[in-house]
């Protein structure tokens, strides 16, 4: 009797042993939701992964309250925006923009806002952007709204989207005063290290001595 007794609680220890070590009934469930959580957080951060695109630019501007095109202004500035939402060249795209320019040296206009763009071509898209700022020496607020077109691809190697292109905008002061049309070209930023880089190329790799 204490042999059966022995081998019963033995037998008893050894099922509840098999019960705690035993994986769970539903593991399908909870597998599933972070399946879904892990391709809706890689889906968000696509669609979040910036696009950025830096230029220089020069133009031309003039009031047409003023005298019009008579009345001449020469426009030098920079201008970058970041873009969202954009995996190829053919997506449409929101964003932000940002400026900083001059209008004949009267002036440092420092402006911001929001962008959208839309693809007319995969290459080719247009931007069109609006916002505010303020003329940094004479503290007087302005508005502005600005349509680019020009070439622009969504690089896939690289944060970094390299543009050429023309835009027209127009801004003026807040309270009604009188604005200034501007047209002008844009040239991307790195595209200005080009002759440095292809100097250094010529000067230290290409002269170099070879090594065997």
């Amino acid at each position: 009797m204490a042999r059966e007794g022995a081998a019963s609680h033995r037998q008893q220890l050894f099922a509840l042993l098999l019960r705690v070590s035993a994986p769970p009934r539903e593991p399908l469930p909870v597998a599933a939701a972070l399946a879904v959580l892990i391709s809706l957080h890689a889906d968000v951060a696509a669609a979040w992964r910036p696009e950025f695109a830096a230029g220089v630019e020069v133009g031309g501007g003039f009031d047409p309250e003023r005298g019009g095109a008579g009345d001449g202004l020469f426009v030098l500035g920079g201008h970058a925006d970041v873009m969202l939402f954009r995996s190829l060249s053919s997506d449409f795209g929101i964003g932000f923009t940002t400026q900083v320019a001059t209008r004949g040296f009267g002036d440092l206009l420092l402006l911001g806002g929001a962008g959208a763009l839309a693809p007319a071509h995969e290459s080719f898209p247009f931007v069109l952007s609006g916002g505010a700022g303020v003329d940094a020496i004479s503290g007087e607020g302005l508005w502005f709204a600005r349509l680019w077109w020009g070439a622009r691809n969504r690089n896939q190697t690289s944060r970094h989207s390299a543009t050429l292109g023309v835009w027209c905008e127009y801004a003026a002061p807040f309270g009604g005063g009188s604005g200034t049309v501007i047209v002008g070209a844009s040239l991307d930023a790195l595209a200005l290290l080009y002759p440095f880089l292809w100097l250094y190329q010529w000067a230290v790799v290409d002269q170099s001595p070879s090594v065997v």
